[in-house]
């Protein structure tokens, strides 16, 4: 929705109607408070599956965007899913795809791995991407110049490392003591650690403990 602010045209695809439901409703309720110059009739959405030819011409867009996408596809149909996307960039675009971290150990913990077992779970996922993995399928896709980079967030590597802590400590909390320990602890704790970092407390300390749970990859069209 942001490139409908700077002149471009944006189209949301998802297998699932309800989600396209809930992204107009955000378009029309809630985007335009955070999107200075959205343009809502630069803004589509359209149902596709990633399984199967897009809905869109071909050689006709600069960026494919992905976010969460190649973790839900068995591993063989990685190359030819970007290979889809490579069909509808114009020469010289990029496919950026962001995708879970597979060294990130939050993935690892039981809560996680029970719903990416369940097939009936909406947290499905047939793969974890490793970052060789997903570079691999690039370059099996014809994709050149191939970069990645491990986010802590969806859309940016912030500084806040401090913001990692405050997870830490609830699962400590209730690892010693159970599950009798209220999440709702954590916002409090992360409050309180945004507070401290902005007056400055923490400023230059090396916070370990942050983990990035991302990883983007992109890649050009020749």
């Amino acid at each position: 929705m942001v490139l409908s602010a700077i002149g471009g045209t944006h189209l949301s695809l998802d297998i699932s109607p309800t989600q396209l439901l809930l992204g107009r409703w955000l378009m029309t309720r809630v985007a335009d408070r955070y999107i200075p110059g959205l343009r809502s009739d630069r803004v589509f959405f359209a149902c596709a599956d990633a399984l199967k030819p897009l809905p869109v011409h071909r050689l006709q867009a600069d960026v494919a965007y992905g976010l969460g996408v190649m973790n839900h596809l068995p591993p063989q149909a990685w190359a030819d899913h970007l290979r889809e996307l490579r069909g509808i960039l114009k020469p010289g675009g990029t496919i950026f795809h962001v995708l879970p971290n597979l060294d990130c150990e939050v993935y690892s913990r039981p809560i996680f791995t029970r719903q990416f077992a369940d097939s009936g779970s909406m947290q499905y996922w047939t793969q974890f991407v490793s970052e060789d993995n997903a570079v691999a399928a690039f370059r099996e896709a014809g994709l050149s110049d191939i970069r990645t980079a491990k986010l802590w967030r969806y859309d940016h590597d912030a500084g806040l490392r401090y913001l990692r802590i405050p997870e830490v400590v609830c699962r400590r909390i209730v690892q010693r003591f159970g599950s009798r320990i209220s999440f709702r602890i954590v916002p409090a704790l992360q409050r309180w650690a945004r507070r401290s970092a902005e007056a400055g407390r923490w400023t230059g300390r090396p916070w370990t403990l942050r983990q990035p749970r991302h990883l983007a990859v992109a890649g050009t069209c020749r």
